[in-house]
């Protein structure tokens, strides 16, 4: 992974579970209305210890990370706050096409967020769609986020590849 070296996918998995089983740290971080406003909460220092343990808090800031991998890993957190499992291996695509005959996210909202370049608005758009989508992998989240122009490709194909699989064909008249 770019930009600061590799991030501790076990150490994401252990801070995510923490904060499900822990409701008060969970509904202050989600309280956050924006990616910035969730940097001013606790567990996003636990969430940049478990996942960059060689980060320390130094007289400019937080040392061993930059301002990218930050800005990453926040908006990460404000989505994965308003998650309530994880589904590891199950990217966010994926969960936003299942549902069957029909994906849990229209393709009219889906197309949406792929267009969006920003990454505080993807990241809005994803926070909204999680309870539809249900669980998903945590650090595939995060390399999304990491790489938002590669990932909205990727993920535009592989939802519409997923709910073109799902769809039934029409009964023969």
């Amino acid at each position: 992974m770019t930009r600061n070296g590799p991030v501790n996918k076990e150490g994401l998995a252990r801070w995510h579970r923490e904060l499900l089983e822990d409701p008060g740290q969970r509904a202050e971080a989600r309280r956050a209305a924006t990616p910035a406003d969730i940097m001013l909460c606790a567990t996003f220092a636990r969430m940049i210890s478990a996942c960059q343990p060689g980060a320390k808090l130094g007289e400019t800031g937080v040392v061993g990370i930059s301002g990218f991998r930050i800005a990453a890993l926040a908006r990460a957190a404000f989505v994965l706050t308003r998650s309530a499992s994880q589904a590891p291996g199950r990217r966010f695509a994926q969960a936003m096409a299942s549902g069957g005959a029909r994906p849990v996210v229209s393709a009219a909202r889906a197309n949406g967020l792929f267009r969006t370049e920003d990454e505080d608005d993807a990241c809005r758009q994803m926070a909204a769609m999680t309870p539809l989508v249900g669980a998903f992998d945590a650090f595939g989240l995060l390399l999304a986020f990491l790489d938002w122009d590669k990932a909205r490709r990727e993920w535009a194909m592989e939802y519409h590849l997923a709910a073109h699989r799902q769809q039934k064909p029409a009964p023969a008249a």
